[in-house]
């Protein structure tokens, strides 16, 4: 007889049981995140009012670590500002070295999160301890971000369910679902709606938040709230033509922070709608 897993058990409920999780299973507010590169990039985040703003280098990759120098600047601004969430790119995990970058974990504080990803560490049978590894030497392990990559045949990632269960087993808050490979194709190219709702609903079975991302454009930020994922995240959509590594276009991140907004003010109106019924 199979033993099954608490990724197998959580998904059976969720299959079995018409109510997801959360706040509502009407609605579910879905916040705005940004991915800057440089100061002038999270000031103008900080000016449009986006809710989570990630600091990476685009061009080291799809979760490029920026440089450390940057990084104790961008803590020490996001530090002054306790309303906004906030957090840095730490590469891929298989590249992470506790005695050369545990500076990045140091510099977070008490309010901080780090990001790690997974390509390369399918065949690695101790990815999961060292994402252990790397949870404790935060403050708090809800500061840890694991990603999955919907493309993770691509790079030698480990499958959805073996993220969730590493999540779970870490004590982790939040997953990102995104993309390795940028080559013009986006997260809706290897997930259908359906397939990101079923996923999202199973990790907020188990206690955990989800961002997406992966080269979302801005007419696709809307199907954030529709999958209930927790955050959006963005960055070529908000820049300055279709390349990623380029910088900010200030209307473009006005017109995402819109978007948003108006997602939640509908979803409010559709919950209140609901509860007078």
């Amino acid at each position: 007889m199979t033993q099954k897993t608490q990724v197998d058990v959580v998904t059976a409920k969720a299959e079995s049981d018409n109510d997801a999780p959360g706040p509502s299973k009407h609605f579910h507010p879905c916040g705005l995140l940004v991915s800057a590169a440089a100061q002038d990039e999270w000031e103008l985040a900080v000016h449009a009012g986006v809710d989570w703003i990630d600091l990476k280098d685009p061009r080291r990759g799809p979760l490029g670590r920026p440089d450390l120098g940057l990084a104790r600047d961008f803590a020490q601004r996001m530090r002054s500002l306790p309303e906004y969430r906030w957090s840095i790119a730490g590469g891929e995990l298989d590249a992470w070295r506790h005695d050369s970058d545990e500076a990045f974990c140091r510099i977070l504080g008490d309010s901080g999160a780090i990001k790690w990803a997974l390509a390369g560490c399918a065949d690695k049978p101790n990815w999961k301890s060292k994402v252990a590894d790397c949870a404790r030497a935060l403050p708090g392990s809800h500061q840890a971000i694991l990603v999955h990559y919907a493309d993770h045949r691509d790079c030698n990632a480990p499958t959805w369910g073996s993220v969730l269960e590493a999540a779970c087993q870490s004590q982790l808050r939040y997953v990102l679902i995104d993309t390795a490979v940028k080559d013009g194709r986006g997260l809706f190219d290897h997930l259908s709606c359906d397939s990101l709702q079923s996923m999202i609903t199973q990790a907020r079975w188990m206690g955990l938040e989800v961002a997406i991302a992966g080269s979302l454009r801005l007419d696709q930020l809307a199907m954030g709230p529709r999958v209930q994922a927790a955050w959006v995240g963005v960055r070529g959509a908000v820049c300055d033509g279709a390349d990623r590594t380029s910088h900010f276009h200030q209307d473009n991140l006005r017109q995402a922070v819109a978007i948003m907004r108006g997602c939640r003010a509908t979803g409010k109106q559709r919950e209140s709608m609901h509860v007078l019924r």
